[in-house]
């Protein structure tokens, strides 16, 4: 198996009602603008590190939100490839049978959602594992929703990345999973 830790940045449009999913087949929930990720090495370190910046196709303008919680600007983003390059780019660094681990449920959803809009093929990103839940069942804790915030400080894990920049996020996440049993998480996952 190789360990994929990866963690999304998105926009959305500036309002549900947009003229822009007039034009799509499907409801974007969000548009990838940042990807990273970190491979796990076989005792669970994180390891190799991959971050890339997406130039959107359908919300081209910054939800405002989104660019307060991201520091990511249209600038920015200007000088990216689009999807299809850049998804492209993330498979052959993903290598062979990638096994992609998250916090949460949403960016396989987003990430889904991005393949589909963009027609891409997908047999190759099936497997994914939410961390989070490895992370209440080992701690104790209830089936509610924790950050990675909480869990980083629950593992006395010291904030050197910067949060809501998806290489930060994403090696956040590979050093949380560091400090839990993966294996036995793995065998209580469901």
């Amino acid at each position: 198996m190789n360990y994929v830790v990866v963690d999304l940045e998105w926009n959305q449009a500036m309002s549900s009602k947009s003229s822009v999913f007039n034009k799509l087949p499907i409801k974007l929930r969000g548009e990838i603008i940042e990807i990273g990720a970190v491979k796990l090495t076989q005792d669970m370190q994180p390891a190799e590190e991959f971050t890339i910046d997406v130039k959107p196709v359908y919300f081209k303008r910054m939800h405002y939100k989104v660019k307060k919680l991201t520091g990511i600007d249209k600038e920015r983003l200007s000088r990216s490839d689009m999807f299809p390059t850049v998804f492209e780019r993330f498979r052959e660094w993903c290598g062979e049978d990638p096994v992609f681990v998250t916090w949460g449920y949403d960016d396989q959803g987003i990430m889904e959602q991005n393949i589909i809009i963009h027609d891409l093929d997908w047999d190759w990103i099936a497997d994914w594992i939410n961390l989070q839940l490895i992370y209440n069942i080992q701690t104790g804790g209830d089936k509610n929703q924790k950050s990675l915030a909480t869990a980083m400080e629950h593992f006395a894990i010291e904030q050197t990345r910067m949060a809501h920049d998806a290489l930060g996020d994403a090696y956040n996440t590979a050093l949380v999973c560091s400090k839990l049993d993966f294996a036995e998480g793995l065998e209580q996952y469901d």
